[in-house]
């Protein structure tokens, strides 16, 4: 009985971690401090912002061609676009490449979930945007506090604001 319950454990353990996605390899150190601060809830990276309609628009039509190299060329900066700020390096982009991504705007409680576990990233993520204050106060204060997750999700709310996520 003893060796039943072991091995039932055993199974049920295995699964979970075979379920979870593995993180891709990337070192985010450098953008806001931490090798996995850029890489939310385990399943996203926030890698640009748009911050007009044209350029929330044009990176959710690449999405939905599968357009995998173009979004990333975009959001690193190697393809000049009004309205996107880059988060994370050029030097991301290849690894971006590399992975197998779902682009789409990120939820709101997820930006938010990930600006609470890295708040170096604050600055990053909306600079060059109406937030960018905002990023700065985050990234300043170490918190997020519930003015800056008010006007954060009234933000993306409005459609005004896209951190655009790569879901792996």
């Amino acid at each position: 009985m003893r060796r039943t319950i072991l091995a039932f454990a055993f199974c049920l353990i295995s699964l979970a971690a075979f379920g979870q996605a593995a993180a891709p390899q990337i070192d985010c150190t450098e953008v806001c401090g931490t090798p996995d601060c850029c890489i939310a809830q385990r399943s996203s990276i926030a890698a640009c912002s748009a911050t007009n309609r044209s350029a929330i628009t044009r990176l959710q039509a690449l999405a939905r061609q599968n357009k995998n190299d173009e979004i990333v060329n975009i959001c690193v900066g190697d393809t000049k676009t009004n309205g996107v700020n880059p988060i994370v390096p050029r030097k991301f982009g290849d690894r971006l490449k590399q992975i197998t991504c779902n682009w789409g705007c990120c939820p709101v409680d997820d930006t938010l979930a990930s600006l609470t576990k890295s708040p170096a990233l604050g600055e990053k993520m909306f600079a060059g945007t109406s937030l960018a204050a905002v990023g700065r106060e985050i990234t300043r204060t170490g918190s997020v506090s519930s003015e800056a997750r008010k006007k954060i999700g009234q933000g993306m709310q409005g459609g005004f604001l896209c951190i655009f996520c790569c879901f792996f």
